[in-house]
Formats: C-alpha cells, sequence, structure tokens
C-alpha cells in the first residue's frame, strides 16, 4: 500500500503512541490528525481544527466541525479522556463488569421509583461504564436479560448479568473499530486489549 507523506506522517504519531502512551505523544497525533474526517459512534462526520492565538500560533483548544453541532474543545479535557483510555489497562475488567452487574441487579430489586426503574437502571450502567473509561452499551430488556435476574433470585449467580455486559461492550467496541480511524483504532491497538480481556471474559462464562 502506497501511503502519503502525512499518511505515513501519521501512521508513525500513532505507533509512537501507542509505545508510549502520554499527553507530549497524543499531542502529536492532534497535531497530525487536524482535517481528518473523523465518524463518531452512530456515523456522523466531523472534523477538528487547533484555534490560533492572537499571535497567530496555535493554541491547545480543539474547534470541533460537526456542522450544526459544532464546539470548542479544550485540551484539559482531551487529557481526561485520554487518561481514562490508558487506565483502562491497569483495569481488572471481569471484576468491574462483576460489580456493574451485582449494583445494577440490586437496584432493580429495590424498585425506588414507581416508573421507568429499567431505563434508570440502565442509564446507571452506562454511567458507571463511562466513569471507567468504557464505551455505553445498548441493552434490551428481554430474554436473556430477564433470566439474568432470575437466575440470580434463585441462586444468587450473577454470570449471566456479565455475561450480557461483557456481550455488549463488544458490540460498543465493534461498532467503533468499524467507524474510527484505521489509524488511531489499529487493531494492536489499545482498544482491541481490552476487546480480547472482554472476549476472555465471556469464553469463561458457560450459558
Amino acid at each position: 500500500m502506497q501511503y502519503t507523506d502525512l499518511e505515513q506522517q501519521r501512521k508513525y504519531v500513532v505507533e509512537k503512541l501507542q509505545e508510549q502512551p502520554d499527553p507530549e505523544h497524543l499531542w502529536e497525533c492532534i497535531l497530525a490528525f487536524q482535517g481528518y474526517e473523523f465518524r463518531t459512534i452512530s456515523g456522523l462526520p466531523f472534523t477538528y481544527q487547533l484555534k490560533k492565538g492572537k499571535n497567530g500560533n496555535l493554541t491547545k483548544e480543539l474547534w470541533i466541525d460537526r456542522r450544526k453541532n459544532s464546539k470548542s474543545l479544550a485540551w484539559s479535557s482531551v487529557l481526561k479522556a485520554f487518561e481514562k483510555t490508558v487506565n483502562i489497562k491497569e483495569k481488572n475488567i471481569d471484576k468491574l463488569l462483576l460489580e456493574i452487574a451485582q449494583q445494577h441487579i440490586v437496584f432493580e430489586r429495590i424498585h425506588p421509583f414507581q416508573d421507568g426503574n429499567g431505563r434508570t437502571g440502565r442509564i446507571l450502567i452506562n454511567q458507571q461504564l463511562i466513569n471507567n473509561g468504557l464505551p455505553p452499551i445498548s441493552i434490551k430488556p428481554t430474554g436473556k436479560y430477564r433470566q439474568a435476574f432470575r437466575r440470580y433470585n434463585n441462586s444468587g449467580d450473577l454470570s449471566q448479568m456479565v455475561y450480557i455486559l461483557a456481550k455488549s461492550e463488544l458490540e460498543s467496541f465493534d461498532r467503533i473499530l468499524q467507524q474510527e480511524s484505521r489509524y488511531l483504532l489499529n487493531r494492536d491497538g489499545r482498544n482491541v486489549e481490552v476487546k480480547s480481556k472482554l472476549r476472555a471474559t465471556e469464553r469463561e462464562i458457560d450459558l
């Protein structure tokens, strides 16, 4: 495959970031990918440019061009998201999903509201995932999801709910990998490392 000079540069800076994930190498990626067309999880295209100060020099503020929903993004926000991603490597995915599964089932058994408990509980799942640097998921409240509650009620077994969370996370990662840049989500990258942990969790649970 033939690369342009810009493509070579982008490939190089991503490889360096994967080797040494720190703010300095992240900034090099930010510089290299200005004007590149990314896509959100829902498929909407966007690009970004770094703003310039009064002296004409680049600032560390990104202008995200999403047509009607364009906005500025501070470097501090980029760093915060980056640090969460890096921290995924240090997390025990199995333990995290087990904790989220247990908290979700306990919440639904308490049933604190007259209406909307299921939706609220699934929103809380996503908030916990996002807080731990993982993408949100979509769970349909049917089939195995309902069976997971019965299994827990009958035997205290959380494995089916953990399986549902792991499977849903894999589906979220698959959507991201399909739509993101072939540079940023190289199949040797960090997101694939997390996916491998999730697949291992899924395989260990025999349903």
